[in-house]
């Protein structure tokens, strides 16, 4: 389920794409979760303005300021409907009520301004005021005005249209009220035009949209004339709406200004101290007002989302991410990566592996950066660990056993490593899976793999004396008698009873001594690097050559150090001494 914050996102996302009643059901949305926001009051004025839905607009601008007094936007945002409307005087009050807020505001005075001009305007070129002899609204729009209007060949047709007559009714029932009908339906601006022509021509009074009344000797206008006369004048009128209409657009477009950038970067600032002092709570207030006074820079974003990572709230941290990369506006890759880092990182410590690791991807392809890398290979790791984990099962690890047992016995040895195999992911922990494919493997002469699953039985059971046999028999198999011997003598310290070590350690050594002087398992031994260690040290090359010139002192010497035995002794079982 989306958070308002979220919502909101994606009300500025439709926003920005001019598409208004996309964006009002985003802000109504996110109103439903958070209706103490003014900030989502704020902009769906904005997209209400935009659509000339100016009650609407005027209604979410007055609750904005019901909730945020002190929020200088919300003045505007009741000042732009209200000036949409004509109705000026109630505008520029709004303004000069937000300058009371921030005296200094460059928006706010530019509303004044412009307002006092449209003021201006009105009270000296307005032909509704009936001033001078000229014809008042109640005498424009008298009951006449549906024949006037049909005597008209230009605005005859539009009789047809009921809603058309509506407007022309209201018109005629309240010309003063109803007067905003002339800006909504260029229509109805048409009919105003024809309606003055007329009636001046009644009172005597020359056309005052040709600019003056025409000499007296001038012939008067061919019906020709008078067309071009007036799609003239249409011109000039749709030009003055278009002009209008942008500037409408400006006031109402929720856009942050210079001034409240430098107040989103202060509020930064305040939110970052509390950081520091590990003030969490203040400091999300800090960092939350920098986004309503600048929604699209997204390191305000992320720099909530640090607080929600140092509160341990991880699912807020990769949310807040989130919104960083929607709304982040002309960002640039290197912040994009930040943001898909801390989302990352944020998964990572929540356990939802697979997630960070594809937001660790996608950052890497933003940015690449050591540390993000780190964190990538570390998610995929635990993401491989947490689904062998999840692939574990006790009994199934039995029944693959028993089904490789089966295969041994019948000697079929591939079939019976992929049995062991299914069920050491079964049951990694099971000592004797390790077991019984070793002497899969060793029957199937993979000597090196068969070596690698004794080791792995003996480090998880120290105790197990079949991991120690069974990679005595491995070496015993691969001529390696030294080191065969070697396994059973770390048999004999777990159990120096136990029958098979016993016999495997004498087996190995009547094979010593019946391959002494192999010259295939001398030059093999060479190869040992534990052999080639003990050849290179300087005491064991003294006494080698004290062999060959005095053996007993040779003897009293390897018998008197415990560790020139040993290795002495490993020599001779390798068949070099």
């Amino acid at each position: 389920m989306s958070t308002s914050e979220e919502l909101k996102a994606l009300g500025n996302k439709a926003f920005v794409a001019k598409d208004y009643e996309a964006a009002i059901g985003h802000y109504t949305a996110a109103i439903e979760k958070d209706p103490s926001n003014h900030a989502l009051f704020s902009n769906r004025s904005a997209c209400y303005a935009s659509l000339r839905k100016l009650d609407q607009a005027l209604a979410d601008g007055e609750k904005t300021i019901q909730i945020k007094p002190d929020f200088w936007k919300g003045y505007t945002r009741k000042a732009t409907p209200l000036f949409m409307m004509e109705r000026y005087e109630e505008a520029k009050a709004a303004y000069e009520d937000g300058l009371k807020i921030d005296p200094n505001n460059a928006t706010l005075l530019k509303g004044i301004e412009d307002c006092d001009k449209a003021l201006a305007s009105s009270a000296n070129a307005s032909p509704f005021g009936g001033m001078g002899g000229m014809p008042g609204l109640d005498n424009l729009f008298g009951p006449d005005t549906i024949d006037r209007i049909r005597a008209d060949p230009a605005l005859a047709p539009h009789l047809n249209d009921p809603a058309f007559v509506e407007k022309i009714n209201k018109l005629i029932a309240d010309p003063k009220g109803s007067m905003a009908l002339l800006n909504e339906d260029p229509r109805m601006m048409n009919v105003f035009l024809s309606l003055m022509k007329t009636r001046f021509k009644d009172l005597g009074i020359g056309d005052p949209t040709a600019g003056g009344a025409p000499p007296a000797s001038s012939p008067s206008p061919s019906p020709s004339q008078e067309n071009k006369q007036e799609k003239k004048e249409d011109k000039k009128e749709d030009k003055k709406e278009e002009e209008k209409e942008k500037e409408k657009e400006k006031e109402a477009e929720p856009m942050e200004v210079d001034s409240d950038k430098k107040a989103a970067e202060a509020a930064k600032e305040k939110g970052n101290e509390a950081y520091k002092a590990k003030k969490f709570d203040e400091a999300l207030g800090h960092y939350s007002e920098a986004i309503s006074l600048d929604e699209q820079n997204i390191v305000y974003y992320l720099n909530r989302a640090a607080v929600y990572m140092a509160q341990k709230d991880y699912d807020k941290c990769a949310a807040e991410c989130d919104l960083a990369l929607a709304n982040g506006k002309n960002r640039d890759f290197k912040q994009m990566g930040k943001a898909l880092h801390r989302k990352g990182k944020a998964l990572l410590k929540k356990g939802d592996y697979a997630a960070a690791e594809a937001a660790l991807e996608q950052s890497l392809t933003n940015s690449r950066n050591a540390d993000v890398l780190k964190d990538k290979q570390l998610a995929t790791k635990l993401k491989k660990k947490k689904e062998e984990e999840a692939y574990f099962d006790d009994d199934k690890a039995l029944e693959a056993k028993q089904r490789g047992n089966d295969f041994f016995g019948k000697h079929q040895y591939p079939e019976a490593v992929k049995e062991y195999e299914e069920a050491i992911k079964r049951n990694p922990k099971d000592k004797t899976l390790y077991s019984n494919r070793a002497a899969a493997y060793t029957k199937l002469m993979a000597y090196t793999d068969a070596l690698k699953d004794c080791e792995k039985c003996i480090e998880l059971d120290p105790q197990f004396i079949k991991g120690y046999t069974r990679k005595a028999t491995v070496h015993f198999m691969m001529k390696d008698y030294h080191k065969a011997l070697k396994e059973y003598e770390r048999a004999m310290n777990v159990d120096a009873n136990n029958q098979d070590v016993v016999r495997g350690y004498s087996q190995t050594l009547q094979k010593i001594q019946e391959t002494r002087g192999d010259k295939d398992r001398s030059e093999r031994a060479l190869q040992d690097p534990e052999i080639q260690e003990i050849l290179r040290e300087d005491q064991v090359q003294s006494v080698l050559q004290l062999l060959k010139n005095d053996p007993a002192a040779a003897q009293r010497a390897i018998q008197s150090n415990r560790e020139l035995s040993r290795k002495f002794n490993v020599l001779m079982s390798a068949g070099l001494v």
